[in-house]
């Protein structure tokens, strides 16, 4: 048996390419499975995740907030309004109030009322429009 030339090798990968590409029977126009509409529209959240409780210190009324990895503070957050609640509920469990302490990733917090738990999400207060 004797080699295919170049040039007959090169269309005969072409026909099986080309033809490997065409989708058969008729096109959709919807992303979605005949019958099934989507559940919701994904919208951002109105207030977006700053931290969760790292620790918490009873006794003096202040907790250590951990911020999660994509908040990024432009500023300094002292003195800023916040709110922790339960991740899984979404219940508010605190109003903190953001303390001038900040190293790294960490932020030291007032709690002023309630008493959160470690883990508890902590988001900036919303303002009113």
């Amino acid at each position: 048996m004797h080699p295919l030339p170049r040039h007959t090798l090169v269309v005969l990968l072409l026909c099986i390419g080309l033809t490997g590409c065409r989708t058969g029977g008729k096109t959709r126009s919807t992303a979605f499975p005949e019958g099934t509409q989507p559940v919701a529209e994904l919208i951002a959240p109105l207030q977006p995740e700053l931290g969760r409780i790292l620790s918490l210190q009873p006794d003096n009324r202040t907790a250590l907030v951990e911020f999660v990895p994509q908040f990024r503070p432009s500023s300094s957050l002292a003195g800023q309004s916040l709110l922790a609640r339960n991740l899984d509920t979404l219940a508010e469990t605190a109003r903190l109030v953001a303390s001038p302490h900040q190293r790294g990733r960490i932020l030291g917090v007032y709690v002023i009322s309630g008493s959160p738990s470690p883990g508890d999400e902590v988001v900036i207060v919303p303002t009113a429009p």
